[in-house]
């Protein structure tokens, strides 16, 4: 999971992610290198998702319970 937090701020420095929202296309970029970019943090970010949910989902196999009795 640090791995894709970090793959994931990489990226977003590179093209100027301002607190969670997306700024412009850097002056002097690729209109395509920009849309790459954004499609690999989406992809990210739906791996960070998919790794929460296999996580909370151990959680639920180790204590046998479910999620509102977990919390």
């Amino acid at each position: 999971m640090g791995r894709l937090w970090r793959k994931q701020r990489k990226l977003e420095a590179k093209i100027n992610w301002i607190a969670g929202e997306m700024a412009d296309r850097p002056k002097g970029m690729r209109k395509r290198t920009f849309e790459r970019i954004l499609d690999r943090i989406y992809t990210i970010e739906e791996a960070k998702d998919a790794e929460f949910f296999v996580t909370m989902a151990r959680l639920y196999d180790v204590h046998g319970k479910t999620l509102d009795e977990l919390l």
